[in-house]
């Protein structure tokens, strides 16, 4: 099973464990969708989430993590429709947008699992991998809730994963601050070996300076 697969795997699980929380303290019915405990639920998670009003076929709730990335202020919507994903989605995907209305405006069940492009606040468009799933309500599919992840930090996850031992003790004294003489001193290797380590890592994050493994490393760091 290649890295897509896995990361498509995991939204799943994901996005089973979100309808499990949302049944278990009815977050979500049809006329009050937006209140402080729903909020507060869908800000929790990692993922970049959507919901979706099906009978007015418009969006009307993104976390803080959505919010941040195309840079609004608010985290609802209100008198928006269409437009604003035409504004967002890359052309390319918008076969994506249209197959999706299509199978949750006939009731479709199950999961559909997406692949396209969205532009973020500095107008860059990045590649993102989904799945979206129907709420019903009353038997009736009333809701899309839609899980993201981009597409590159689900490979550099899957690639961090294949770090050395090694590799990680040089990736933690890199975001020290430490120069390649002093990582071969504390580690008792050569200068030679310490940069093909170097190179290594870059390699399997896809990054080329220490600057940027240090952004991708940041939480560690605190």
């Amino acid at each position: 099973m290649n890295s897509q697969h896995l990361k498509f795997a995991e939204l799943v699980q994901t996005i089973d464990a979100v309808f499990y929380q949302i049944e278990m303290n009815n977050f979500l019915e049809v006329d009050n969708v937006i209140n402080p405990d729903f909020t507060n639920f869908f800000n929790g998670f990692d993922s970049y989430i959507t919901l979706h009003d099906l009978q007015k076929l418009k969006p009307i709730f993104i976390n803080d993590k959505m919010k941040n990335y195309y840079g609004f202020e608010k985290n609802t919507f209100q008198d928006i429709d269409y437009f604003y994903y035409f504004t967002t989605i890359h052309p390319s995907s918008y076969h994506t947008l249209l197959d999706s209305v299509v199978h949750f405006k006939k009731g479709g069940e199950g999961y559909l699992k997406l692949e396209y492009k969205l532009k973020n606040n500095v107008g860059k468009f990045e590649q993102f991998l989904g799945v979206t799933k129907s709420i019903f309500i009353n038997e009736k599919p009333v809701f899309a809730l839609s899980l993201l992840k981009k597409k590159e930090d689900a490979s550099r996850e899957n690639n961090q994963n294949d770090l050395t031992k090694r590799e990680l003790e040089i990736i933690l004294l890199i975001c020290k601050g430490k120069k390649q003489n002093e990582i071969s001193d504390q580690l008792s290797i050569s200068v030679e070996t310490t940069k093909v380590h170097i190179r290594n890592i870059y390699r399997k994050l896809d990054i080329n300076s220490s600057q940027e493994l240090m952004v991708l490393y940041k939480d560690y760091l605190e």
